[in-house]
This record gives structure tokens, C-alpha cells and sequence, in this order.
């Protein structure tokens, strides 16, 4: 048993030892944490669990203490019809008015409190028995109200209300009965949800109390052992700075005369880049220079290609212009043509009427004046409108020509936008190279500037390494004293480990 117990420890050191220290205590930690946690939060639900038995348990009481009111309701009733056929007097049948009131206002507060079907069902039959009941008894009165006592009594005698009354009892004395068992069984419920609660809280702080000893011990036991290896690896670390710091004496001696040369070199560097960031410079000028001719030749195509479209927008105008011409002048040609045939038709008419003229004798002889008059007027209307039909022949023409020459100017205009489009793309793009070469030498100027400080700097820093190096050479001899000091203390510390361990 007790070998068992060692493997399983030792399995879970081993586990632990994976993590770092930091990690281990969180871990060490948070176990038992978590295990209250989850002990409380069970009890939290078993206290929810208790809470809503206690819920069920006021419902049940409710209910019981409803179904009360109404067999005291009913029995009032009961007591008030038989006073009132002894004694008609109407307190009595108030009495049981008021009763009745009472019983449909206990009634119907339970309506959405039993949720059980076999009660409902009780509740419902008690319900209509009580109705029947309350109709029974309005029948018996309201014979002994017509001054029919005997039948009233002997209504009253046939036993309806006293049956009626014990099945309303019997149902009651169920519906209770069944009520009180759900009552017991809600408390004990409760009950047993609490005692489990209290033992869950109470076996899980036991259980987290000696889960906490445990890793803790674990954790200590993990701790000293770190702390035994790390002084072991200062023991064996001490010994080899020792030899290393022998070397960086040697290295260090070696790297001063090396950072001498490396000085030398950089003085001709920064020299050099000197010199390259002057030539970049130039060219950064030269390249501004071709830019801005570049920029002024992009924007006096720009300004072309504007007015090449102001020009192709005028002659679109005046294509539509002519356009809204040719449909004028072919209305007026239709205007013209009516107007022939309004002539030619004159002519016939005028003709046609001379010729009635000519037959009425001397009484045609105005009406024949009218009509000469009339034909000499048709053909000058068709002359004119022959003319008319000439001149729009001959616009129509005119027309057609200019459309074709304006289709013609427009195309060339388009033709021309597309050229001068292209060549300010080509300026665009010639600018946009002339750009990154601008930028390029910019880049390349700072470059070599930066190069120039970068190499001061290092010359800077090539001195201080060269003091810096001297002055490591003394603080060896101090490591070498710090080192054996070190050593000592981590001895010393070992027998606290191993004294604190036993």
C-alpha cells in the first residue's frame, strides 16, 4: 500500500515538474479552488431545488386553504337555503348570496393553480356539482318566493341537495387527501435535498483541504529539488565562466587590434559615400528638371484634349441642328403637298361651277366671274407650291451634305481626342517614371547619407568598443572574485535545502 502511494506521489511530481514554478503554485492552487467552486455550485442548485419545493409546497397550501374556503362557502349556503324555508326572511337569502360569491371567487382563483390532471378533474366535477347545487336551491326558493311552500318542501325532501352536497364533500375530502400526500412529499423532497447539500459542503471542504495539503506538499517537495539542481548548475556554471572568462581575455585582446583596422576601413567608407551622395544629387536635379517639362507638356495636352471636346460638342450641336432642319423641311413639303392637292381641287370646283354658270344664263354670269376667279387663284397656289416643293428638294440636299460633313468633322474630332488622350497618358506615364527616378536618387542621396553618419557612428562606436574592451579586461578580474562568491553562496544554500528537507 505504502509502495503504491510513493508511485502514484512520485507520478504526480513528475507530472507537475513539467511546468514552471509560477505555473505549479497557480496550478497547486486553483485545484482546490476550483473544487469549492464546484462543491458551492452544486449547493446553489440543491438551494434552487429547495427553494422551488418550498413553491410547490405554498401552492399546495394554497390550494388546500381554497378548496377550505369553498366547503365553508357551501356549507354556509347549505345552512342559509334550509333557515331561509324555516324562516323566509331575506338576510337568509343574502347570506347566501354572499356565500355563493365567495365560493366562485375561491373557486376561481384556483383555476390556474392546479396543474394536475386527475385534481383538475376533482376541481372541475366539485365546481358543477356546487352549480347544481346553486340551481337546486334557486328552484326551491323561488317556488317558496311564489308562495308554493308545500311544493318548495316537497322539492326540498326529494334529497337532491343533501346528494349533491355529499358528492361535493367526497370529492373535497379526495382532492385534499391527494393535496396533503404532495404536501408530504414536497417537504420531504426538500428535505433530503438540503441534508444532501450540507453533506456535499461539507465533504467537498474536507476533500479541498486535503487536496490543498497534498499539493502543497507536492509543490514543496518540487521546489526543493529545483532548488538543489539549480545550485548544482551554479556550482558547474561558476567553473565554466571561469575558463570562459580566460578566453574573452584572450579574444578581447585580439578584438582591440582588429577594432584599429576596422577604423581605418570606415574613414575610407564614409569617404566614399560621400562622394555617391553628391553624384546623387546632381541627378535628383537633372531628373527635376526633365519632371517639369514633362508636367507642362502633360497639361498642355490636358488643355487641347479640353477644347477638342468643346469643339466635338458644337459640331454635335450642329448635327442635330441640321437634323431638326431635314424633319422641318420635310413638314413643309408635306404642307406644300396638301396645298397642291387643296389647288388642284380648287381648280375642278371653280371649273365645275362655271360650268353650272354657263347653264343658269344671266343669272350665273357673277357666279361665273367668281369662279374664273377662283381657278386663276388655284393655279397660282399650285405654281407656288411647286416652287415650295423645289426649295425643299434643294434643302433636303443641302442637308444631306452638311449632315455628311458634320458626321465627317465629328469623327475626325474623336479621332483627334483619342490621339491627344494617348499622349497625355504617355506624359502621365513619363511622369510618373520621372518620379520614382526623382524619388530613387532622393532615396539614394539620403541612403548614402545615412550611410556616411551610420559609418561615423560606427567609427564612434569602433572607439568606444576599443575603451569598452580595456575596460572589460580589468572587470574579469572582478568576475573571477564574483564568480567564487557565487560559488560559496550556493553552497551554503544547498545545506539550507538539505537541513529544511530533513
Amino acid at each position: 500500500m505504502a509502495s503504491r502511494f510513493e508511485r502514484n506521489s512520485g507520478d504526480k511530481r513528475h507530472l507537475l515538474s513539467q511546468f514552471k514554478l509560477r505555473t505549479q503554485m497557480l496550478f497547486g492552487y486553483a485545484i482546490p479552488v476550483f473544487m469549492f467552486a464546484g462543491s458551492t455550485y452544486i449547493v446553489y442548485i440543491n438551494s434552487n431545488r429547495v427553494f422551488e419545493a418550498f413553491d410547490q409546497v405554498e401552492k399546495v397550501q394554497k390550494t388546500i386553504i381554497g378548496t377550505d374556503i369553498m366547503v365553508l362557502a357551501g356549507s354556509n349556503m347549505v345552512a342559509n337555503s334550509r333557515a331561509y324555508l324555516i324562516t323566509p326572511d331575506q338576510e337568509f337569502l343574502q347570506l347566501y348570496e354572499q356565500n355563493w360569491q365567495s365560493f366562485q371567487e375561491a373557486s376561481a382563483s384556483l383555476n390556474n393553480a392546479i396543474t394536475i390532471p386527475e385534481q383538475q378533474q376533482r376541481f372541475e366535477k366539485m365546481k358543477t356539482i356546487a352549480q347544481s347545487y346553486n340551481t337546486y336551491q334557486n328552484q326551491v326558493i323561488g317556488l317558496l318566493q311564489q308562495g308554493k311552500k308545500k311544493e318548495s318542501i316537497d322539492l326540498f325532501k326529494e334529497g337532491l341537495g343533501k346528494q349533491l352536497l355529499a358528492e361535493f364533500l367526497t370529492l373535497n375530502s379526495e382532492f385534499n387527501t391527494t393535496e396533503i400526500q404532495r404536501l408530504n412529499t414536497e417537504n420531504m423532497q426538500a428535505r433530503n435535498t438540503l441534508q444532501n447539500a450540507i453533506n456535499l459542503l461539507i465533504f467537498g471542504s474536507i476533500l479541498s483541504i486535503l487536496t490543498a495539503f497534498t499539493i502543497a506538499w507536492l509543490i514543496s517537495s518540487l521546489v526543493s529539488r529545483k532548488i538543489t539542481q539549480a545550485i548544482d548548475a551554479i556550482d558547474n556554471s561558476s567553473l565554466e565562466i571561469n575558463v570562459a572568462v580566460d578566453q574573452q581575455e584572450k579574444i578581447i585582446s585580439s578584438q582591440a587590434s582588429s577594432v584599429n583596422e576596422t577604423t581605418r576601413t570606415m574613414d575610407e567608407l564614409e569617404f566614399s559615400a560621400k562622394q555617391a551622395s553628391e553624384q546623387a544629387e546632381t541627378s535628383t536635379l537633372g531628373a527635376k528638371q526633365v519632371l517639369n517639362l514633362a508636367d507642362n507638356g502633360n497639361e498642355l495636352v490636358q488643355q487641347t484634349l479640353v477644347e477638342m471636346n468643346q469643339m466635338k460638342a458644337k459640331v454635335e450641336a450642329i448635327a442635330e441642328q441640321i437634323l431638326r432642319l431635314s424633319e422641318q423641311t420635310n413638314q413643309i413639303g408635306s404642307i406644300s403637298q396638301v396645298v397642291g392637292d387643296l389647288a388642284n381641287q380648287t381648280n375642278m370646283l371653280a371649273l365645275n361651277a362655271a360650268v353650272e354658270a354657263v347653264r343658269a344664263g344671266e343669272y350665273g354670269k357673277g357666279f361665273s366671274v367668281v369662279a374664273s376667279e377662283i381657278r386663276k387663284l388655284a393655279d397660282e397656289s399650285q405654281k407656288s407650291a411647286h416652287q415650295i416643293n423645289n426649295l425643299v428638294l434643294g434643302i433636303k440636299q443641302s442637308n444631306n451634305s452638311t449632315g455628311a460633313v458634320t458626321e465627317a468633322g465629328i469623327k475626325s474630332v474623336e479621332n483627334t481626342v483619342d490621339l491627344a488622350k494617348q499622349t497625355a497618358s504617355a506624359f502621365r506615364n513619363m511622369s510618373q517614371e520621372l518620379s520614382n527616378i526623382v524619388q530613387s536618387s532622393q532615396q539614394i542621396s539620403l541612403n548614402s547619407k545615412q550611410q556616411a553618419v551610420a559609418i561615423q557612428q560606427v567609427v564612434v562606436a569602433m572607439n568606444n568598443l576599443n575603451k569598452n574592451a580595456q575596460d572589460t579586461s580589468l572587470g574579469m578580474g572582478q568576475i573571477k572574485l564574483g564568480i567564487q562568491k557565487l560559488s560559496d553562496a550556493a553552497f551554503d544554500l544547498k545545506d539550507i535545502v538539505q537541513e529544511t528537507s530533513r
